[in-house]
């Protein structure tokens, strides 16, 4: 389903209303459900799928350095404390607003990343287009 479409806002509107009103957990057993066509086991998991869904509800949300480096830009700083900058890629700039963004600065070929989720990534292989 595409990010445009109708019923792909409809039903991101959805989940947003009931995670106000449903537990983690049964939101959690809802989607699997939905997805997989199963019952989802979170106190006994036995698949790869129950053990990843067990692992972020009881380990992860409460790891400082999961929410560090699940951030394109924080996990920056984390990456270059162990010394390994070497490893990142160039960054051109950080904005809040894309009007902010100095296109004369960028290079012919560059990607924009959104930091507020995955998948809205802009890939750009000439500028002048």
């Amino acid at each position: 389903m595409e990010r445009d479409s109708i019923l792909y806002k409809i039903r991101r509107k959805i989940q947003v209303f009931a995670s106000y009103f449903i537990p983690d957990e049964y939101l959690r057993k809802i989607y699997y459900w939905i997805i997989l066509k199963r019952k989802l086991h979170l106190k006994k998991p036995l698949t790869f799928n129950e053990k990843i869904h067990w692992l972020t509800r009881n380990y992860l949300v409460k790891n400082d350095l999961v929410a560090k480096c699940s951030d394109k830009f924080t996990v920056r700083e984390y990456i270059k404390e162990k010394g390994l900058s070497d490893l990142l890629t160039t960054l051109y700039g950080s904005w809040d607003n894309a009007n902010e963004i100095d296109w004369a600065s960028l290079p012919e070929k560059f990607v924009l990343k959104c930091n507020h989720g995955c998948a809205y990534n802009i890939l750009c292989s000439d500028k002048t287009n």
